[in-house]
């Protein structure tokens, strides 16, 4: 159980945070096979860079993903224009699953469950002949574990900048305030500053990119290096992974070692509907998969 346990904290990013570990926790079926990267990557994104809600295109998105021993997470993403403006919401829900309950004697009591639910919404607009794009977003965290609940609002500012070589971005995720928390221990919401560049590549149909983050309440850094290969105009492929991989190494088989912190996944175009599915490699043999919807308006 505590390899189990340790799976999916890590996968959530967040080291020695008990109330807001979910803050960080993956709930949209992309950024699976992303390994937790790709924010510039506007395909099928779900704005983590609000900036890049600007050339987004308006759709709504439904994910479901499953993670080991029956923890599951669901968003609804919905983005569109309104006089030149870009707009976008995020509901967000992760279920930890029901637990057996037992009293300080060990005695089986009533059953319990744990959840985290995430609303968020967004801003973004351009400036200098679009050369530029900034936007922000803004939510509610509430969490619950039992009778026990937590919650946080978040912050979450980002900037992108065009140039003719490359397109570069920044920003703080999760820049928080703590409303209520578990414990009487004084929590702080885990919070990231992220560095991304990414590029198209000219002699192959590629884009790829490598972002940084560090975590701006602890001494947690690692990168992530994403991509996408467009097949044809209706396929594409995806793949991600991370310097998460040199923590997640163990004395397995060389070929279970290569696909630790790996993620691979393909989305599929039919007319105004995309379908992804998607699928992440743990060191420790967890795997999560993903499948994702989009439908254009």
């Amino acid at each position: 159980m505590k390899i189990v346990l340790y799976i999916f904290f890590s996968i959530s990013i967040c080291f020695g945070q008990f109330s807001f570990h979910g803050l960080n926790t993956w709930t949209q079926s992309s950024v699976i096979s992303l390994a937790g990267g790709g924010l510039l990557l506007d395909f099928e994104n779900d704005f983590k860079n609000p900036a890049t809600l600007k050339i987004s295109k308006r759709k709504v998105r439904f994910s479901s993903i499953s993670y080991p021993v029956d923890i599951t997470a669901q968003s609804m993403i919905a983005n569109g224009n309104f006089v030149g403006h870009s707009l976008g919401f995020k509901a967000s829900r992760v279920n930890y699953g029901v637990f057996e309950g037992r009293n300080t004697d060990n005695e089986l009591t009533e059953n319990y469950s744990a959840g985290d639910i995430t609303f968020e919404f967004a801003y973004a607009n351009s400036k200098f002949s679009k050369q530029i794009h900034w936007g922000i977003t803004g939510g509610v965290f509430l969490s619950r574990l039992e009778e026990f609940k937590a919650s946080a609002i978040m912050l979450s500012p980002g900037i992108i900048i065009n140039t003719k070589i490359l397109t570069l971005g920044m920003m703080l995720k999760n820049f928080s305030k703590v409303v209520k928390q578990y414990g009487a221990v004084k929590e702080k919401t885990p919070s990231y500053f992220i560095g991304s560049i990414s590029r198209d590549l000219s002699f192959i149909p590629l884009k790829v990119e490598i972002d940084h983050f560090y975590l701006i309440n602890g001494n947690h850094r690692y990168s992530v290096f994403s991509g996408i290969y467009e097949f044809d105009k209706n396929l594409f492929f995806k793949v991600g992974t991370s310097t998460n991989r040199l923590d997640q190494t163990i004395n397995s088989s060389f070929f279970r070692n290569i696909f630790s912190d790996f993620g691979i996944g393909l989305i599929y175009k039919i007319e105004d509907i995309v379908i992804d599915v998607n699928s992440y490699s743990y060191g420790t043999g967890g795997l999560v998969f993903a499948i994702g919807m989009s439908v254009y308006y």
